[in-house]
């Protein structure tokens, strides 16, 4: 649906899909004779086609597009960046973790199958740990999703068209929403979903540091708290209205995780993958990124709270209550 409001209108590009994110959802954004389009579906014909069709209903040229903004780098937000940049030369703006991300720098690429190699030996994931390695091995050989053309970095704070870049790291280490403070709306690319949690991963920095992930996460829906809002646009599902109930459910969803994770450390379960095993049984094989992202979100959590240490034992890290 589009959404006018004084001289500012939203067209939402909204994409189906039958996995459990629901929709792949982008945004032209028109104001002041400007053009944006804020995140860009995955690389697909469906996308494609309901980019043009949108641009085509609302009478809108390619011409008319000034510039194309990424929320965070993942797959299904970047994906037909290309085929609009290909005949049409507008900047890309970014978060500065982006840009290696994005251009996929092999070195970074190289450098980030490591440090999973590395990580998942220290907290004892085995085989699957190997297998995970492997298919980020498979992942760098491919190179369609490299980002042609200028990218701009942001930076948290910068203003431009109207909104504000607010850093909302957690769910990746480049993670951005863009707020209009006149309208108080939201463009939260991930950082809300409503109808699912959305994953806080772990991911090195361009430094090769391990981000925080979970941490960060809260900290991001935190400072999204004190925003006034009256609609979030978001990433995947239906808009947002009553986010500050939404986001109280996810902080206490996780606060409910990490207290289950440390009951688990307090009656033995010292192994980060004996406890994704303990917490999600077969989820721990089929969803083996996302259970040690999470595990190892928790841990971190705990330890800022002084509430677990850990020690080395050989390769593997093993956690205790204090």
């Amino acid at each position: 649906m589009i959404i006018t409001e004084a001289g500012c209108t939203v067209y939402p590009i909204v994409v189906p899909t039958p996995r459990s994110l629901r929709t792949f959802n982008f945004y032209l954004l028109e104001e002041a004779g400007s053009l944006t389009l804020i995140d860009a579906g995955v690389n697909s014909e469906e996308c494609w086609t309901a980019f043009l069709t949108a641009m085509a209903v609302n009478r809108l040229a390619m011409k008319d597009l000034d510039r194309i903004i990424v929320t965070h780098s993942h797959q299904d937000h970047i994906g037909i960046i290309n085929r609009i940049t290909f005949d049409h030369d507008i900047p890309i703006y970014a978060h500065h973790e982006s840009l290696h991300r994005l251009k996929r720098d092999r070195d970074f690429l190289q450098f980030r199958i490591q440090f999973f190699g590395e990580l998942y030996e220290s907290l004892g994931c085995g085989d699957l740990g190997l297998q995970q390695v492997e298919k980020l091995k498979e992942a760098a050989s491919m190179n369609e999703h490299r980002i042609a053309g200028d990218i701009v970095p942001l930076y948290d704070g910068d203003t431009f068209a109207d909104m504000q870049v607010i850093e909302t790291l957690g769910h990746s280490p480049d993670h951005i929403a863009l707020y209009n403070r006149e309208r108080q709306w939201l463009f939260a690319g991930d950082l809300m979903i409503g109808h699912m949690s959305s994953s806080a991963l772990i991911e090195p920095d361009q430094f090769g540091r391990r981000t925080p992930s979970l941490i960060q996460h809260v900290a991001s829906l935190q400072k999204c708290l004190q925003l006034p809002m009256v609609k979030v646009f978001s990433g995947h599902g239906e808009p947002i209205y009553l986010y500050k109930e939404l986001i109280s459910k996810r902080l206490q969803h996780i606060y409910r995780r990490v207290n289950r994770i440390w009951q688990l450390v307090a009656s033995g379960i010292s192994m980060p993958s004996e406890l994704g095993m303990a917490l999600y049984k077969n989820l721990y094989i089929s969803d083996f990124p996302f259970v040690m992202a999470e595990i190892i979100g928790c841990l971190d959590y705990l330890e800022m709270q002084n509430k677990v240490g850990k020690k080395r034992i050989g390769q593997v890290w093993h956690y205790f209550v204090f």
